[in-house]
């Protein structure tokens, strides 16, 4: 009598039980029924796992249904209470990803034709993946409460790698005269949401597309801007205000900070507008920290008159 179950009391209870043989899960017990078929041995002969050839045939094949997988990479961190930390990504592309087959089992043989037979079976693998999640760093960036936005929304990504063990469906077409599978095919999706219980680490990395406003090379930092809509011509214009700054202060805030705090004082003077040279005066200051992120925006531009004539 066959007994199938993963209860460990009910195992230990009938553990060296005179005509019970014990199975774990119902795979194995599948295998176990397959093995009185004839062809058994000759199909678990060809996947052995001293066969580099075929067994990594069946791993580039698991690897490739996840290379054309989307994913959902969950960042946040939980504890029983709930949230605890983390990120929250808007997206995750998926670097790299490896299989390892750990286990071969057979469920199913039939007969197709003389020498063809269809074989259902189920490989366990231990798949290794690297994802490179982005996420927006509201926690370092302003919120400008005039405009309902924040400046300079900081773009950074995190890689992440991590693993999972589990069992991957294939239906196989086996050429019992040329002793070779003829079609292997994977009828099972894989995992596609992956979180804490599978993360092994994480890495945050800077991004080469990130939003930061960089400092040029007179130390200031660049694209200090507001857009305004002059008051004359009803056209929009932009004002750099970084092009009227000189650098006013540098503190340094300690070793377990973030560097120096720089502040920028934009001297009062006459600016126009483009399109019809309406007349604006620019003023006040702005700081970066750390250096090339902005911190605070006193910037000021104020309608003084029409165009002069």
């Amino acid at each position: 009598m066959s007994v199938v179950s993963n209860d460990k009391g009910l195992r230990a209870a009938l553990t060296n039980t005179p005509k019970i043989t014990l199975f774990e899960n119902l795979r194995d017990f599948l295998d176990s029924v397959s093995q009185t078929s004839p062809q058994y041995q000759t199909i678990r002969a060809y996947y052995k796992f001293d066969s580099d050839s075929t067994i990594r045939g069946i791993q580039s094949i698991i690897e490739e249904k996840f290379e054309g997988t989307n994913f959902d990479v969950d960042g946040s961190e939980y504890d029983r209470k709930g949230v605890t930390g983390g990120e929250d990504y808007d997206d995750a592309e998926l670097e790299k990803v490896t299989a390892k087959i750990k286990k071969f089992t057979i469920q199913k043989i039939s007969l197709i034709s003389e020498h063809l037979l269809e074989v259902w079976c189920n490989f366990d693998a231990l798949i290794d993946l690297t994802f490179a999640c982005d996420y927006a760093d509201y926690n370092d960036s302003i919120w400008d409460s005039e405009d309902k936005e924040y400046i300079n929304l900081r773009k950074c990504t995190a890689i992440e790698n991590h693993q999972v063990l589990t069992g991957f469906a294939f239906r196989i077409q086996f050429d019992t005269a040329k002793n070779r599978a003829e079609k292997e095919e994977l009828v099972s999706d894989v995992p596609s949401s992956f979180g804490q219980a599978t993360l092994i680490d994480r890495k945050y990395v800077p991004n080469i597309d990130d939003e930061i406003d960089r400092p040029n090379d007179d130390g200031l930092c660049s694209q200090i801007t507001k857009k305004v809509t002059c008051q004359i011509c009803k056209k929009e214009f932009e004002v750099d205000f970084s092009k009227y700054a000189e650098l006013s202060s540098s503190y340094e805030h300690g070793e377990d900070q973030m560097g120096a705090e720089r502040q920028y004082d934009v001297e009062e003077q006459e600016i126009t507008c483009p399109h019809c040279g309406a007349i604006y005066r620019v003023s006040g200051f702005y700081t970066e920290y750390p250096v090339g992120c902005l911190n605070q925006n006193e910037t000021v531009i104020k309608f003084m008159s029409a165009k002069k004539s």
